[in-house]
């Protein structure tokens, strides 16, 4: 699982590097939620409920869940709308708590 991760996350680099441009965010929160989105559409891609592998350190725990309701509301929602998204709502005062992804 750990190999289709590290894909995904050259396939998401180019939004990746347009987000850091804008120089909008702190680059270690920006770093976290990247990861975090490749492993979010790595369940996706692999039709996985678990993987073999965890992000603790950078809080999926929080963010897969938030990436799930905003890819939920809207499925058609290209990968750097969803990561400005997802950065947004991580960021404010009222996180999502849904384990379930």
């Amino acid at each position: 699982h750990f190999i289709s991760h590290e894909v995904g996350t050259h396939l998401l680099s180019d939004d990746l590097n347009k987000i850091y441009a804008e120089g909008n965010h702190d680059n270690k929160n920006l770093s976290y939620a990247y990861e975090c989105l490749a492993m979010f559409y790595n369940k996706i891609v692999l039709n996985k409920k678990n993987l073999a592998y965890e992000l603790k350190f950078f809080d999926d725990k929080t963010r897969l869940p938030i990436y799930k309701d905003i890819y939920t509301q809207n499925p058609d929602i290209h990968p750097h709308d969803l990561l400005l998204e997802g950065l947004k709502r991580y960021s404010s005062p009222k996180k999502l708590t849904n384990k379930s992804i």
